[in-house]
């Protein structure tokens, strides 16, 4: 799971000093871990829990206290600093899931701290269904997401990058890019004609299921928060630039019919290897979230797919395809940079 979500129970605070120090010590060593990677949320409900915890340390700093009291003292300092590092978003409507609550005696065991301290997401942990996969993950980068926008946004794009996209949308005859369009028609009138090819239907499917899941993720997230922009990013579907046009349009159509497009801004693009470095296209399939500025691209979570939006499998749409999630951390990645400035470009 990308995220873990914990909150501190009301009592945790009040009975602080009768907490014993192994157990703060353990909780606090596996937050700091997810800390470093930006993985930890957390959630406040209205107790306020981190703020009374900072006022009783610095209520306790003022006084002049016994050896025992000091080691207490010390610790909250150190919860209180642990905490704040964490990634913090305020919630009351308790419709966050919650995965850990600390109170007096429980602690984060091992299991719970590697299924959030890892970088890749097998289909396995979600038992292969887009149902679990949207609750587990693409939920907890949701409430990341709230809590980056909450107060200024942070993220208000997403960059979905899949070289593949043109060419099942296109149904090239061979793996050779051709010069004109294979076809005027429309997909949909494509995928239910007898001559076409046999494999087109769902090689397009392919790309449909998965962008249908975002784009309804996308849409899921309140309007406060929800980054503005969907970018998909797909290589030229043909050599002709006129071509390329027509299709575009036809795509679009096709990859987001089911968005208002008046309240939802997305778009695709096409990315002309002629005008990429060589070879630029070359395992780029990944989703960005992220902020542009003037001249640089924020990011803020990035994720490479291992199909890309191929995520879905084919013939069970309620299923996970045999994809991995691996989330991105290098910030001297060579695909990172140059989608960075490539995206800058054309956004």
């Amino acid at each position: 799971m990308p995220f873990l979500t914990y909150s501190i129970k009301s009592d945790f605070v009040e009975n602080y000093k009768n907490v014993k120090n192994e157990n703060i010590m353990k909780f606090l060593n596996y937050i700091d871990l997810l800390n470093y990677k930006k993985r930890a949320i957390l959630i406040d409900r209205n107790d306020n829990a981190l703020e009374k915890l900072s006022k009783k340390y610095f209520d306790n700093a003022e006084k002049i206290l016994d050896p025992d009291q000091d080691l207490i003292n010390e610790s909250l300092q150190n919860f209180v600093r642990i905490l704040s590092d964490s990634i913090q978003l305020k919630e009351n409507k308790n419709s966050i899931k919650i995965d850990f609550e600390k109170n007096i005696d429980n602690e984060i065991d091992r299991k719970l701290f590697s299924e959030y301290n890892n970088d890749v997401f097998p289909p396995s942990l979600y038992e292969f269904s887009i149902e679990k996969f949207q609750e587990d993950f693409l939920d907890k980068i949701k409430t990341f997401i709230i809590s980056q926008n909450t107060d200024d946004k942070k993220i208000n794009s997403l960059f979905i990058f899949h070289k593949e996209t043109s060419k099942y949308l296109e149904g090239w005859p061979s793996n050779k890019k051709p010069f004109r369009s294979i076809s005027s028609k429309k997909i949909e009138e494509r995928m239910n004609d007898a001559n076409e090819d046999k494999y087109y239907s769902i090689n397009v499917m392919k790309i449909k299921s998965g962008i249908d899941v975002m784009n309804n993720w996308w849409k899921s997230i309140p309007d406060n928060y929800r980054p503005e922009n969907l970018v998909f990013f797909t290589d030229t579907p043909t050599k002709s630039q006129s071509d390329n046009i027509k299709k575009n349009k036809d795509m679009s159509n096709f990859l987001f019919q089911n968005l208002d497009t008046n309240r939802f801004k997305a778009k695709l693009i096409f990315l002309d290897p002629y005008k990429l470095p060589k070879q630029w296209w070359k395992h780029k399939r990944h989703f960005v979230f992220g902020k542009k500025q003037e001249e640089r691209l924020d990011t803020s979570l990035i994720i490479d797919s291992e199909f890309g939006i191929e995520f879905v499998d084919e013939y069970n749409y309620s299923k996970l395809n045999n994809n991995k999630f691996v989330i991105i951390s290098d910030a001297n990645n060579t695909h990172i940079n140059d989608i960075k400035k490539q995206t800058l470009k054309y956004t």
